[in-house]
């Protein structure tokens, strides 16, 4: 049997949701949008069916707490904006559903486990009549011994400390999302099975992590609690390390692939496995997710919030992009969007400078923008994408604005308009700084005035003196010469201003003929001689604030 889609409704934060289903799945979206509710959904009925006992023609109540798996103890809120609600009088059930498509011997056939409330704060599964599940989905779901969903919420770590406990109670603990606790457990579980089982499992683990070995001991006449060891490429081979001294990365790495030796589910819930790893294991996890899904035989849904994974899986791994309690978009827009950190976002700056930080706290003054905005540098002009370049790449991510940042960098208006013209008709924004760069927006009277809390007279002088300080003629007049020969903006020479020329337009700016990093920098460190505050005063920016203001208008102008 192969699942082909799950649907949820009425759970946390999904109203409804249909996932087509893959051998891999991935659930991507912001926090809060339904990845978790979906997995946490689909593992609670699944195991309400093998818990309760329930017969395929029955209705059967039971209290929350003795299930070996539930979400929340108060079941009644686990609604989608409202709480569950046994039908009474011309009042319907609100309930949760969770709808199984799946494929058998070529056929296809779907069932849903509702989750009803009972009373008495009971829940109630109802698979009476036309609710019955079909017979090879129900025999698979209420298999005690093989379980159809394993979960894995992910690790904190684990207790330095475990004693060793029989099969149910391991199994209930790993059902139950708590498999901190019971590791090591499963570990020796695997290896009392097979030796060769937890050979497996060190041939997974070191797909992901490199060469790594797992030792496992429990005698019943010697030890108290179960003993665990790792070793790992960068230890000697003779140096073993007790396994919570291991990273929760690692850790998590070992409890996926000990999930899929032991248990076997037919679908393995992970989330976000990649949490804790670096970029280069996070790429190595999700090939290797993808190479057992096929060797065991489970579909696997995961949920992640890394590029790195999206950019890695391959073209047979479906995904599923959830926002507004539901599934907003296919495969190819998450792949194209999330590469560029660009999920739920419709605008992209693209900038030559390297602090982005300052930009994003520019942006950030603006919050309506800030939500639907991406940052994102080439570390240089000469890396900036060109009008047609920027034109293409915004119809291939689907957005709806694209800013292309350059520095002013001494150019007076003329010229900056030159290079703005090439984007018209583009369907893309160039945005030249007024100042020379984006540090000089922080260099002026008004800013001053509005964090230091000073007169206009002493953001002046303070000002002229950080201006005098940072001012270099030569600096200018060596920035100003290949600008004046750039046949871009004068064709054989003809034309170009003279460096007094230039100096008088620019001089209405501090930063306009000196640089604002070197303006801003004398700025800071006068502040204690010349005004009582904190260089961190600079940066304090105002919600709605008009710093960069001519980059507002560009972000307020209709797309």
């Amino acid at each position: 049997m192969r699942l082909k889609a799950i649907t949820v409704d009425n759970f946390k934060a999904i109203k409804s949701a249909k996932v087509e289903l893959a051998d891999v799945t991935i659930l991507v979206g912001q926090n809060s949008s339904g990845k978790s509710s979906f997995l946490q959904a689909l593992h609670w009925a699944c195991r309400c069916v093998a818990d309760v006992k329930i017969q395929n023609n029955q209705a059967r109540s039971v209290a929350v707490q003795s299930l070996d798996y539930f979400p929340t103890l108060d079941a009644k809120v686990v609604g989608h904006n409202q709480e569950l609600r046994e039908g009474r009088g011309d009042q319907g059930d609100i309930s949760v559903f969770v709808t199984l498509d799946f494929i058998d011997d070529d056929q296809e056939d779907s069932g849903t486990i509702p989750i009803k409330r009972g009373r008495n704060d009971a829940i109630q599964i109802d698979l009476r009549q036309k609710k019955k599940l079909p017979q090879n989905l129900y025999t698979l779901l209420s298999n005690r011994i093989k379980p159809f969903t394993a979960y894995i919420p992910g690790l904190a770590g684990i207790p330095s400390d475990e004693e060793k406990k029989s099969r149910q109670p391991v199994f209930r603990s790993a059902a139950s999302g708590d498999a901190n606790s019971v590791l090591r457990n499963i570990l020796l579980l695997i290896k009392d099975t097979s030796e060769d089982d937890l050979k497996l499992l060190e041939k997974w683990v070191s797909k992901v992590l490199g060469p790594t070995e797992l030792d496992v001991t429990f005698e019943e006449g010697d030890h108290f609690s179960i003993q665990a060891l790792i070793n790992t490429e960068n230890m000697d081979a003779a140096c073993w390390s007790p396994l919570e001294l291991a990273g929760t990365g690692v850790l998590q790495v070992i409890q996926i692939f000990s999930y899929l030796i032991l248990f076997r589910p037919s679908a393995l819930l992970i989330d976000e496995p990649d949490a804790h790893l670096h970029p280069d294991r996070q790429e190595k996890l999700i090939r290797a997710i993808e190479e057992a899904s096929v060797d065991f035989s489970t579909q696997v849904i995961l949920t992640t919030h890394s590029p790195h994974v999206i950019r890695t899986a391959s073209s047979k791994v479906k995904m599923a992009w959830l926002a507004d309690g539901g599934v907003a978009t296919d495969d190819k827009v998450i792949r194209e969007k999330m590469g560029w950190g660009l999920l739920d976002k419709s605008i992209l700056i693209i900038t030559e400078d390297q602090n982005t930080p300052l930009l994003q706290a520019i942006v950030d003054q603006w919050p309506d923008h800030s939500k639907r905005t991406a940052i994102w540098p080439v570390f240089g002009s000469e890396n900036l994408p060109t009008a047609d370049g920027a034109s293409s790449l915004k119809a291939m991510l689907g957005i709806s604005k694209l800013v292309v940042h350059r520095d002013g960098d001494f150019m007076i208006s003329a010229e900056k308009e030159t290079l703005r013209k090439k984007f018209a008709g583009s369907g893309c924004s160039l945005w030249i700084t007024e100042p020379s760069d984006i540090e000089g927006y922080l260099c002026t009277r008004e800013h001053l005035i509005a964090c230091l809390d000073i007169t206009e007279d002493e953001a002046e002088d303070f000002l002229a003196e950080a201006w005098k300080k940072s001012s270099d003629p030569k600096a200018f007049q060596s920035k100003r010469s290949p600008i004046n020969k750039n046949e871009k903006f004068y064709a054989g020479g003809s034309g170009t201003p003279s460096l007094d020329d230039a100096k008088k337009e620019l001089d209405y700016h501090y930063a306009g003929t000196v640089k604002g990093k070197k303006l801003f920098k004398q700025l800071k460190s006068l502040l204690h001689i010349e005004v009582d505050a904190t260089p961190k005063q600079l940066l304090r920016l105002e919600t709605e604030g008009t710093v960069a203001a001519d980059l507002k208008a560009i972000l307020d102008a209709k797309e």
